[in-house]
């Protein structure tokens, strides 16, 4: 870990913040637990109304109640002070009306990475600066390592085991670093990373991220901490188990609609079809008995949004291309034409071998100030894949790697037709 002395940690409530927070006290930094509290009135289950804009139907247990309970428990155990933050304006405004809008235009954004963007490691970062921390840490399973050169970096990128402690501040500032998988290959959390602010990366520190979850909840056994024995949260980040579809039918106001095959023909209905996502079977009501009399599952493969129509087919749709839009790049050494990397485009998935088809650069603000490009910059980037992937859905998000190391990613604009 680094040479640092004061670290905001994230504490959840769960395993895995109270296990990061323990490690960083037992190494001598001084931690402050802070909890970032999203919504306020879900125990009312009430819309979003004129007199109450931050109000929304929730559709399943939100469990802050609990949650800053359990981190309470953990802060008096180790001996720290625990905060409580209200950031339900920002969380409604920088996540929240985001995800409607991009569901409402007919994509399926991945909430958990913006609210690692725009709350984790934006809003938090941001406090503690103002206060006057070194850094934030939580319990994601990913790395921050020290940057090398382009041989030393990719050799370090095949060998996770080997962490390297992290360069120490010079007058002010840290020498570049980079994101790496974590070493638990189940649980690695690098993919929900990739549009994070490159400039956050040298302040933050991810203590778990070159253990196992196994090795983990051991070490809260260890510990005696009060959450060791705590299940995972599941769903959405800040908000717990939503019915997701659900949510987004009440706030988009949804209407059911039809469902045809891809020969025209009606065979069913849904709920309202910005709530589906390509590749999907669940939730649709159709017919689904083959000739034999077995039942056959039918995935979406398109969605028409001003009809509120559904397309399916018994198979879901596959290819070996995607044009990916809203570059972020947490390297200098970018991708070339040619180049062969790696990529997924879901959280859970393997890398899958690709070749850089093209790639366009657009400048934003992060230009130099000789007005060249700067890393991090926006642009698009054509992928081929090696293998046929399935359901590429627009909107989702694709991570760009070599070994483990992160190179950035973007946002699926389409699939390519016959790839």
């Amino acid at each position: 870990m680094s040479k640092r002395t004061r670290y905001l940690v994230g504490l959840s409530g769960g395993v895995d913040s109270s296990v990061a927070a323990a490690r960083l006290l037992e190494a001598g930094h001084e931690v402050v637990g802070v909890y970032l509290k999203a919504w306020e009135g879900w125990e009312d289950r009430g819309q979003r109304t004129e007199d109450n804009p931050n109000r929304l139907s929730f559709t399943g247990q939100c469990p802050w109640k609990d949650d800053i309970a359990d981190g309470r428990r953990v802060a008096a155990h180790l001996g720290i002070p625990y905060e409580v933050i209200e950031v339900h304006e920002a969380y409604r405004a920088r996540v929240v009306d985001v995800m409607l809008a991009e569901y409402a235009a007919g994509r399926t954004p991945n909430p958990d990475i913006l609210c690692n963007r725009e709350m984790k490691f934006g809003l938090l970062l941001d406090l503690a600066r103002e206060l006057g921390f070194d850094g934030v840490a939580t319990g994601h399973y990913a790395q921050v390592r020290p940057s090398f050169t382009s041989q030393e970096s990719a050799q370090s990128a095949n060998t996770p085991e080997v962490v390297p402690a992290r360069p120490s501040k010079v007058k002010g500032h840290m020498s570049k670093v980079e994101l790496h998988r974590g070493r638990d290959e189940r649980k690695d959390q690098s993919y929900f990373l990739w549009n994070i602010d490159r400039r956050a990366l040298s302040m933050i520190e991810f203590p778990l991220g070159d253990s196992t979850k196994v090795q983990v909840r051991e070490e809260a056994r260890r510990r005696s901490l009060p959450t060791a024995e705590k299940k995972d949260s599941q769903g959405i980040c800040f908000l717990g188990p939503v019915d997701l579809r659900q949510f987004l039918i009440d706030q988009l106001q949804l209407v059911p609609g039809e469902v045809v095959d891809t020969a025209g023909r009606s065979i069913g209905t849904h709920r309202g079809a910005a709530a589906y996502t390509v590749g999907q079977r669940e939730g649709l009501r159709v017919e689904g008995v083959g000739s034999r009399g077995e039942i056959r599952p039918r995935y979406v493969v398109a969605r028409e949004l001003e009809s509120n129509r559904l397309i399916v087919d018994t198979q879901p749709p596959t290819s070996r291309e995607l044009v990916a839009t809203h570059l972020n790049w947490l390297v200098d050494d970018l991708p070339k034409v040619g180049e062969r990397i790696e990529a997924r485009i879901r959280h859970g998935q393997q890398p899958q071998r690709c070749t850089v088809e093209e790639t366009t650069r657009q400048p934003d603000r992060q230009t130099t100030k000789s007005g060249g490009l700067a890393p991090g910059m926006s642009g698009s980037l054509h992928l081929r894949f090696r293998e046929p992937q399935v359901a590429i859905a627009p909107g989702q998000s694709v991570v760009f790697s070599r070994g483990s190391l992160i190179l950035g990613g973007g946002i699926i604009a389409e699939p390519v037709a016959g790839g």
